[in-house]
């Protein structure tokens, strides 16, 4: 028999320090367990786990504790069971763990300045189409971590912008109490914000909201977790448009009478779920040359809120090499989404709100066209250059793409790459018939550069909209940072 398939019996767990650290003991026997560690088994050789497997469960463990962000380290020991920690006699197979967890402070404190990307919380492909610059902003932070001892962290932040708009999130996250199937992560969020949407509709949206959410990872956001992410999300958000103003004259609305007929207050009560694999089939996540990639979102609103829908999404990229000889590969994207509005009954809106309708254009999005830059508009004046963006229920992008290494080696070594394409894509509502569909399809065409850094895949093109509407707005040149195609 080897060593890796002899079998023990967990006899005794000693903690070092224990009266020293903030986590719980029942919290560690409880990871053990539920990593398929059986601390309660029978002494029968039959039915005992073998070191081999014991190994791979303290592995495990040792790696999602770590994982936690709240260790500087963390071990774990199999060792011979002392006879002053047990009541029965020590055997061949009786053992005890050994565990160490040296813990970070208990508290983290910053106040410092950053950048403020608008959207808070928005996915990418959202808060692309806000057609809003980053904005420097003030921030402070605290957060406490490890108080309840089941590696819990309560954080609360403050920011403020160069335009005085500030920014409030109070957050908790902790192992869920229930969890479905693997969504064993939960997490609070309170956030007062204001999201900025003047440059493409003419109004400021000013909102508060409360959420919870099962995901299957501990990360903040989808983006930052390197596996596939799954999630759960309940929300109930409190959200005013505030329509822009002429300055000389503050009593006047700045905006279509389209977006003004959407002000005012509403209460959006949701149920959200999201599945994304982050490039888990990718060489690279970033800057992909072989593999696929997905995601999928559904999301339905009603009562107690005043807003009724129900949307879908889908994202689905493929890559592969065409001239290995070259680097020359292959990259194709789709994706596509509907928002359909329901009344229940009269208790809920009529209409899709605009804050709940689909925006297409943009770098990383549909090329060759600003952010928002297609799609139902409203009359010129008042409102934004060109007429406020109004949204549609129904789109589609698509991405036929082919990329090559630089021809220099400092840049090939580095990743970056050469690339041709063509895109196209459509926003529009319910009762359009599928030929008109096909007849509004924008197209353009452009060459351009990408490459990978910290914040993402960067990303300059040059684009030439081949078809486009009257009122469209284009842009050639574009730059633009994101994780998908």
């Amino acid at each position: 028999m080897s060593a890796y398939q002899y079998p023990i019996h967990i006899a005794n767990i000693r903690i070092q320090n224990e009266d020293k650290i903030r986590t719980s003991v029942a919290y560690i026997h409880g990871l053990l367990e539920e990593e398929g560690l059986n601390l309660h088994h029978s002494r029968n050789e039959n039915e005992m786990m073998t070191l081999g497997r014991t190994s791979e469960v303290l592995s495990v463990v040792c790696a999602r504790l770590r994982d936690t962000g709240l260790y500087d380290g963390v071990s774990i020991e199999i060792d011979k069971l002392d006879s002053q920690d047990s009541n029965d006699n020590v055997g061949d197979n009786k053992v005890q763990l050994n565990i160490t967890l040296d813990e970070k402070k208990w508290y983290k404190l910053y106040v410092g300045a950053g950048v403020k990307q608008q959207g808070f919380g928005m996915g990418m492909s959202e808060s692309s189409q806000l057609g809003a610059l980053p904005k420097a902003q003030f921030e402070a932070s605290a957060n406490v971590s490890n108080i309840r001892g089941n590696t819990d962290v309560t954080a609360i932040s403050y920011t403020i912008d160069q335009a005085s708009v500030p920014t409030f999130v109070l957050s908790h996250d902790a192992p869920a109490k229930i969890s479905i199937e693997d969504m064993e992560h939960a997490s609070w969020r309170c956030i007062v914000d204001t999201t900025d949407y003047e440059l493409a509709r003419s109004y400021k949206e000013y909102h508060r909201s409360l959420s919870y959410r099962l995901s299957n990872s501990r990360s903040p956001s989808p983006f930052l977790c390197d596996a596939p992410w799954r999630s759960l999300e309940w929300t109930a958000k409190w959200r005013d448009i505030q329509p822009c103003r002429f300055p000389n004259a503050p009593f006047a609305c700045d905006a279509s009478p389209n977006i003004i007929s959407e002000a005012g207050p509403s209460l959006k009560h949701s149920l959200s779920f999201d599945y994304k694999m982050n490039g888990v089939n990718l060489d690279n996540r970033i800057t992909p040359t072989r593999g696929f990639d997905m995601s999928v979102g559904a999301e339905i609103a009603g009562p107690p809120g005043d807003v009724g829908f129900f949307k879908a999404s889908n994202a689905l990229s493929i890559h592969f090499p065409l001239i290995n000889s070259l680097g020359l590969c292959f990259h194709a994207s789709f994706s596509s989404g509907f928002a359909r509005n329901i009344s229940f009954g009269g208790t809920c809106n009529r209409t899709l709100p605009i804050s709940d309708r689909y925006f297409v254009g943009g770098p990383l999005n549909l090329r060759g066209f600003q952010a928002s830059g297609i799609g139902p508009r409203a009359k010129e004046n008042p409102g934004a250059p060109g007429g406020d963006s109004l949204g549609g229920e129904i789109f589609y992008t698509s991405l036929l793409m082919a990329s090559v290494p630089f021809p220099t080696t400092k840049l090939k070594e580095s990743g970056a790459r050469l690339m041709g394409f063509v895109n196209m894509g459509t926003l529009t509502g319910w009762g359009v018939p599928v030929e008109s569909i096909v007849r509004t399809t924008r197209v353009a065409a452009g060459v351009g550069a990408f490459c990978e850094t910290p914040l993402g895949r960067m990303e300059g093109t040059f684009a030439v909209p081949i078809r486009c509407g009257s009122r469209d707005k284009t842009e050639r040149f574009q730059f633009g940072f994101g994780l998908t195609f």
